[in-house]
């Protein structure tokens, strides 16, 4: 089974090449810009489809630690919608989304530890780089 990486070197060849191949039986530019983005899209959602079976196996036995503000937070939830189902992912929210809070969360199926931690200033993350040290 080709990787990630390897798929969408593939895709980007056949997004590129076959319609320059196919503007050789002289089809109208509506007709190749029409094909070329068909193409384009249905590869995208392939290699999008691809990556989320991939990111449970990159993230296998991993800890994430994502430090910030309210912006971090939707960083965290991108990566858990990544992994969980959405059944999950609802709980998740509610827990997640509460104000000025750190947040930790071990999904066992895949060995994965997430820690948020609320560090909305630089002295915030100064101080917390120095207790990872």
């Amino acid at each position: 089974m080709l990787g990630a990486t390897q798929y969408d070197i593939l895709a980007a060849c056949v997004v590129l090449f076959v319609p320059i191949g196919m503007a050789g039986w002289h089809l109208s530019r509506n007709k190749m810009l029409f094909f070329s983005g068909a193409l384009f899209i249905t590869l995208a959602v392939a290699s999008i489809s691809l990556l989320l079976s991939d990111a449970s196996d990159l993230l296998n036995g991993s800890w994430v630690v994502i430090v910030g503000d309210s912006q971090a937070r939707f960083v965290a939830l991108s990566l858990l919608n990544l992994v969980l189902h959405s059944d999950d992912l609802e709980s998740v929210k509610a827990d997640l989304f509460k104000r000025h809070s750190d947040y930790q969360m071990v999904i066992p199926e895949i060995g994965m530890k997430l820690d948020f931690i609320w560090a909305p200033y630089v002295t915030n993350l100064t101080d917390l780089m120095m207790e990872f040290k």
